[in-house]
């Protein structure tokens, strides 16, 4: 673009991120992400874990994952590495309101495996 001060140039790194309700980000997730492990009736349980800062709500799970991203279909490695660690039977999915900085949209999940 030529301007009286020269030339200009643009580029845009501005992502859309999807405003989800809580049920369809735990969907979007286990479909995203399903290793194979089946789905468990646990997700109130893997809610309120999601909205704790520390721990585990209930003490069952063999592991315990919490993470904030803006792409659900995307995982850091350490975590997908962690999923695939261990003979789990089955996976509980929670989501819940992210810490959002100002003007970044992203989600916080909570996975348990048992």
């Amino acid at each position: 673009m030529h301007g009286q001060g020269g030339l200009f140039a643009v580029e845009d790194f501005s992502q859309s991120v999807p405003e989800l309700s809580v049920e369809q980000q735990e969907q979007k997730w286990f479909f995203a992400r399903n290793e194979g492990i089946p789905l468990c009736e646990r997700t109130e349980e893997a809610r309120r874990t999601c909205q704790s800062d520390v721990g585990l709500t209930g003490n069952s799970a063999k592991l315990m994952i919490r993470f904030e991203a803006s792409d659900l279909n995307k995982l850091p490695e350490d975590i997908e590495r962690k999923i695939r660690s261990g003979p789990y039977s089955k996976v509980a999915v929670g989501a819940c309101r992210a810490n959002a900085a100002t003007g970044f949209s992203h989600y916080r999940i909570a996975v348990l495996l048992f």
